[in-house]
């Protein structure tokens, strides 16, 4: 059936009609005309794929990448990066809008955009299949399981791809192991010029096989660190050169500050835009050498250390004992007096709080969900007279906002970084003052 899009909405979304129903189209730009077949419908409203452009917008262009809306990992890149950020910018504002009821037009900051719109990704998390006497490796189809085998990803950093390509030939050559390996995490430092590889596989795994093809990667790649592996039995990666974390940890860096990421803990993707991320929170927080600072899903001090050089003292919060332990090293690599501690901030945060409870400053980086608990939880003890809260998903941010505002907090600014070119994901900044 034919549809005309009226307009794009947050999600990766276009929106169309069909007799009266809301029909949701990806890959699509306003005013197009386009051929679809329903997916999914609901009563009011449907999903569908698209199948062709029978009549296409005057700004669509020709995608760069060979697998786009075929791999599922993109969603605009049928648009020019220059209109991308505008789409994310007005979508973001409407979405937060709707949520919120707040007219925030005065308060939200023209988005940062990405130095580079392609190849700036540092992980990338990889699907991988025997089919045959054939090993594959790539990402599965949008809302499916299907594998699509990739030579290589236009988003990932350059030493991915070179990795990918060394994969494909090492797994290749050990075929036999094909089915005991189900996915490979791929990361690397723009910085140090080095990288890991994490293989994922079952808990019955022929060990000495994955010893043969980590030796092989490293031969063929000097600027791996390590070769590891990980399963259902592991709490952590292990390397199979037996190296300790610190061995294996890629080094980035934040200014003057040096930042060590241990093999299978979280790091922000885009490493430009991190720094980015890192400089905004620091001018927002706005220290004195009076204040303190609890930072909730700290995670290896990202953005906390760099806050300390400006502050009395930092403490950071996080649940992952692997990452508080990677975060107190970075504090003591640096000789901040930051310092951080295994606290669950969804379900023990009121132990901590009721022992530890002057702060001046409350940073939070939760994940997708928000941290509505949390922020609840941490109000009961303290009332920093600041909130910056970081946020990758507008409509758990405007969820939590609008408790703080019932708290007694005002919204202060909202700043956009595109931490992710070519998706519909955004990264937000938002500033309360009490």
């Amino acid at each position: 059936m034919q549809i005309k899009i009226e307009k794009l909405v947050f999600g990766g979304w276009g929106l169309g009609k069909y007799k009266g129903k809301v029909v949701f189209v990806p890959y699509v730009l306003p005013e197009e005309v386009v051929e679809v077949a329903l997916t999914k419908e609901k009563k009011n409203y449907a999903f569908a794929r698209l199948i062709e452009i029978i009549s296409p917008s005057p700004e669509r262009q020709s995608p760069p990448c060979p697998y786009f809306t075929v791999c599922g990992g993109c969603d605009y890149q049928h648009i020019p990066y220059s209109l991308q950020t505008e789409v994310k910018q007005k979508l973001f504002q409407e979405e937060f809008t709707r949520l919120t009821g707040l007219e925030i037009t005065e308060l939200l900051k023209p988005m940062f955009p990405s130095p580079s719109h392609l190849f700036y990704r540092n992980r990338v998390q990889l699907k991988v299949e025997r089919e045959g006497y054939k090993i594959k490796i790539g990402f599965y189809k949008r809302d499916s399981r299907e594998l699509v085998a990739v030579d290589k990803c236009l988003l990932a950093e350059k030493l991915i791809n070179q990795t990918i390509s060394a994969l494909q030939e090492v797994l290749q050559r050990h075929i036999a192991i094909g089915k005991e390996i189900k996915g490979i995490e791929i990361f690397v430092s723009p910085d140090e010029g080095s990288g890991i590889v994490i293989l994922s596989t079952l808990v019955e795994v022929n060990k000495r096989h994955l010893q043969a093809i980590a030796e092989e990667l490293m031969s063929a790649l000097p600027f791996l660190k390590d070769v590891l592996f990980k399963h259902r039995a592991f709490a952590f990666p292990r390397s199979l050169f037996e190296k300790g974390y610190t061995q294996s940890a890629l080094l980035f860096k934040i200014d003057d500050f040096k930042i060590m990421c241990y093999p299978g803990v979280f790091f922000q993707i885009n490493t430009n835009q991190n720094k980015i991320l890192s400089k905004i929170v620091t001018q927002l927080a706005a220290l004195h050498k009076e204040e303190s600072v609890l930072e909730l899903y700290a995670g290896i001090g990202n953005l906390s250390l760099p806050l300390s050089a400006y502050a009395k003292r930092v403490v950071g919060l996080e649940s992952n004992c692997l990452t508080v332990k990677n975060a107190n090293y970075n504090a003591q690599l640096n000789k901040t007096k930051a310092f951080f501690k295994i606290v669950n901030v969804e379900t023990a945060l009121e132990s901590f709080l009721t022992t530890d409870d002057n702060f001046n400053c409350l940073l939070v980086d939760p994940p997708r969900q928000g941290c509505i608990r949390a922020l609840k939880q941490s109000l009961n003890f303290i009332q920093p007279t600041k909130i910056i809260y970081v946020s990758c998903h507008p409509a758990t941010l405007a969820r939590d906002i609008n408790y703080l505002l019932k708290s007694g907090y005002k919204l202060k600014s909202l700043q956009l970084i595109d931490m992710f070119p070519q998706t519909q994901h955004i990264e937000t900044v938002a500033l309360l003052h009490r």
